[in-house]
């Protein structure tokens, strides 16, 4: 349908040039030189530890082992974890559930001597930080979650 209503002219927009920052040269090595690293590099890694299996009061694992770009185990240096293990809970004090049970080699268990167990409070930050004591290419992590019962399961990391 047509109207009767009077349609202003068209007046095309001057646009104006600017000279891109770097030239065409420029970008090319740029993104040459870019490369996506496909592993992880370096000496420290942390683990942010959300939620659980259905635990509302604890979280545990029974191991962690972390391999390098050529399928070799890497050694840790140091592990420390944040709360650090139920000893620090009133009652407790010689508990064996601590965080140096992760890197001791024993992983498919149901042993509480080769186990750690924490504190867990749903909202609040739980860590576990690693030293590797040099940087390492990190290719793959094997998490051991905790198993010593299906009960136990839901102390596990989810």
């Amino acid at each position: 349908m047509l109207s009767n209503k009077q349609v202003e002219p068209f007046e095309p927009k001057k646009l104006e040039f600017r000279e891109p920052e770097v030239t065409k040269c420029e970008l090319i090595e740029q993104i040459d030189d870019f490369e996506i690293p496909s592993m992880p590099y370096g000496r420290n890694l942390e683990i942010h530890i959300q939620s659980t299996w259905g635990d509302p009061y604890y979280v545990g694992l029974s191991g962690l082992e972390f391999f390098d770009n050529e399928g070799n185990q890497i050694k840790v240096e140091e592990i420390k974890a944040y709360p650090p293990d139920i000893n620090i809970l009133p009652g407790y004090g010689d508990d064996p559930w601590t965080i140096d049970k992760l890197i001791d080699g024993t992983y498919f268990t149901k042993d509480d001597l080769h186990v750690w167990l924490a504190p867990f409070t749903p909202g609040n930050d739980h860590q576990i930080k690693v030293d590797f004591g040099k940087a390492v290419t990190l290719s793959m992590i094997w998490v051991w979650n905790y198993n010593k019962s299906r009960i136990h399961s839901f102390w596990g990391v989810q």
